[in-house]
């Protein structure tokens, strides 16, 4: 169940609707992105188990300020029980302002994992009757950022009944081979739900040439009724344009309550640490 827990944690997409540069009256604007990167993170954890990324993104932005967004990408299915090995977005809200001053948006996404779930008791009832529930990852999020020039403020809120597959059953799964007794006490509580689970977190960037631009991202996760999945991750990024051509190389880390939830295996049986310090180099083409 750790691994479940890994992921759950690390699956999270950024939607930027008031970093969008606005479009001319009664035209819509339409962005695409192809991405290909060496490690796809999430608030400071690998969501591709430290092995390259491919995503496709899609932003449309009216004149009104009403935005959309749409992505599809590959994830780690080593993490993901069942799972077809992709994850896909959908997004709209809404932004104003100034992006060189103050400017602000919102909105709603919802993250879908095909065919991702697991079974684990979620009662004490369930571990001692030998029975469980079905757990999905499929997640939505309110969200709500403000920003002035070149720094930006962002919560997200998560609206759906659980936070990435987050429950009893992920969380308790560790104690279960080692310390029965101890299982069953952190199973009493019962079905809590991981509803409110808010992520705040502050983003910077910073025009070094024309071409080239240095960027930094401090967050801090706390999740409702399980504290055990808290974290603070930081990130900082540069990036290179070319036309519309984009290579960069990010540097994460994560630091978390408990480290154990953290310790992934993958099928071939190799084991890694999803919220270590990670380098991860990236390409995209923008059209």
């Amino acid at each position: 169940m750790k691994t479940k827990l890994c992921v759950a944690l690390a699956l999270t997409s950024t939607i930027s609707y008031a970093q969008t540069p606005p479009p001319e009256p009664d035209d819509i604007n339409i962005s695409s992105e192809v991405r290909l990167t060496t490690n796809r993170t999430s608030r400071g954890i690998t969501d591709s188990g430290l092995r390259p990324s491919t995503s496709v993104t899609v932003n449309m932005v009216h004149a009104s300020g009403i935005a959309g967004l749409i992505e599809l990408a590959t994830v780690s299915k080593d993490a993901l029980p069942n799972s077809n090995g992709t994850m896909a977005i959908v997004g709209a809200g809404y932004r104003n302002g100034d992006p060189d001053a103050f400017h602000y948006g919102g909105g709603f996404y919802y993250e879908l994992f095909p065919g991702a779930n697991y079974n684990a008791p979620l009662t004490q009832d369930d571990a001692l009757g030998g029975t469980g529930s079905k757990v999905d990852f499929d997640t939505g999020y309110a969200i709500l950022e403000l920003g002035y020039g070149p720094v930006d403020i962002r919560y997200e809120h998560t609206m759906t009944n659980r936070f990435r597959g987050i429950s009893v059953g992920a969380v308790c799964a560790p104690l279960a081979a080692t310390d029965p007794t101890a299982y069953l006490k952190c199973l009493a509580p019962g079905d809590l739900s991981s509803r409110g689970t808010g992520y705040l977190s502050v983003n910077a960037k910073h025009k070094l040439t024309p071409q080239l631009e240095l960027s930094g991202h401090i967050g801090v996760q706390r999740v409702a009724n399980f504290s055990a999945a808290n974290l603070t991750d930081v990130q900082v990024s540069l990036d290179y344009t070319v036309n519309r051509w984009v290579f960069g190389l990010d540097v994460t880390r994560a630091n978390v309550e408990t480290p154990q939830m953290y310790a992934n295996t993958r099928s071939d049986g190799s084991a890694y640490q999803a919220n270590d310090t990670a380098l991860a180099a990236r390409i995209s083409y923008k059209f």
